[in-house]
């Protein structure tokens, strides 16, 4: 849980619950970007200051792990 990453060739959970994934499409559909987001480390209540903060968390992961990720 709470991991990044990026891969051609697998995908892979040990399991549901409620938390957040994000699957991004990037570079015309050659990559996607998948991240997991534990319900265990968001607070109660979500408001758009803390979906500014998980977006940005999410566009920095991207950018760290693929060579395009700020285009």
């Amino acid at each position: 849980m709470d991991y990044f990453g990026q891969s051609d060739d697998r995908l892979a959970t040990t399991g549901l619950a409620s938390c957040i994934g994000f699957a991004i499409i990037l570079n015309h559909g050659q990559n996607i970007f998948l991240e997991h987001r534990s319900d265990a480390y968001l607070p109660a209540t979500i408001n758009f200051e803390i979906l500014r903060v998980c977006f940005k968390n999410v566009a920095k992961h991207i950018f760290e792990i693929l060579e395009y990720g700020n285009k």
